[in-house]
């Protein structure tokens, strides 16, 4: 592996690595929260942190340093991503029944912004499509969920994150994010 490869993996796991961390000193704040009103406070946190630490610093740190490919394989469509949002919305008032709903869709639309579309951007900057897919996913899969077993990322959560970063090259990043969505959704009930 030469030089500026090995930069932009460091550089990239840097990235990722400064996100979970703020956002897990972020969501610390729900020690000091009274019983009664956790469920309310952990999703006002969530609804600020997540945002802030997976999706506008890892963005704003990428653009600042010109971290991003010129390749832009992964695209947002605000209309399709409403119409997916009215889907799942209905889908889930319908058949699903879950009472995560909102903190679901935070977790989903930040969750793939950071890996599908901030980090996967950077590593395009000197890798291969399947190479920058790869290592989201096992960043994913592995880093994001070190409180799961590890038999069961590299199982089931890497996958996924192929999958979703399959959907996101070539469908767009509003399709991995209802993916995302309806797996969280679906995951919450059992």
């Amino acid at each position: 592996m030469n030089r500026a490869n090995s930069t932009i993996l460091v550089t990239t796991l840097g990235v990722l690595i400064l996100s979970i961390v703020l956002f897990s000193i972020g969501m610390t704040s729900l020690i000091f929260i009274d019983h009664q009103h956790l469920v309310i406070s952990y999703f006002y946190i969530l609804a600020f942190f997540m945002p802030v630490c997976f999706v506008g610093l890892p963005h704003y740190l990428a653009q600042k340093y010109k971290l991003y490919s010129r390749y832009k394989e992964v695209t947002f469509s605000t209309r399709v991503a409403a119409i997916l949002l009215l889907l799942l919305f209905v889908g889930n008032a319908m058949f699903i029944k879950g009472n995560e709903f909102w903190h679901q869709m935070i977790v989903a639309s930040c969750e793939e912004y950071l890996f599908r579309y901030v980090l996967y951007r950077m590593l395009r900057k000197n890798f291969s499509k399947f190479h920058s897919i790869l290592f989201c996913s096992l960043a994913f899969g592995i880093l994001l969920h070190l409180n799961y077993n590890l038999w069961d990322n590299l199982l089931i959560r890497t996958p996924v994150g192929v999958l979703l970063g399959y959907i996101a090259t070539h469908l767009g990043l509003h399709y991995s994010i209802a993916a995302h969505w309806l797996i969280n959704l679906l995951a919450a009930l059992f």
